[in-house]
């Protein structure tokens, strides 16, 4: 995996920019949560902990986008929902992520 995204001029990304952006930061993501899960105990090695340590990061994003507003929490919460909603719905079965 390459370390970096090249620099475009283009305000708003293509299709196939964004997707290789997401993608990006997506690996860089789960390869902390990897890396992190493997400094635990190896009781703590699981799905619960993944789970929690997912609502944890993504609780602390949405608070700080949000300025700590509850509604505006809300709403965030309800479109990253949405958006995976979306993005599990369109996996084609098999297909590597």
């Amino acid at each position: 995996m390459k370390d970096n995204i090249e620099e475009t001029t283009v305000d708003k990304p293509a299709a196939e920019d964004y997707s290789r952006i997401m993608n990006f930061i997506g690996q860089n993501l789960y390869s902390s949560l990897a890396e992190s899960m493997e400094k635990l105990p190896p009781h703590f090695r699981n799905q619960k902990m993944v789970c929690n340590a997912l609502s944890a990061f993504l609780v602390n994003v949405i608070y700080q986008q949000s300025s700590g507003n509850k509604e505006s929490c809300q709403k965030m919460f309800g479109d990253i929902t949405q958006i995976i909603e979306n993005q599990l719905n369109n996996i084609t079965p098999g297909a590597k992520l």
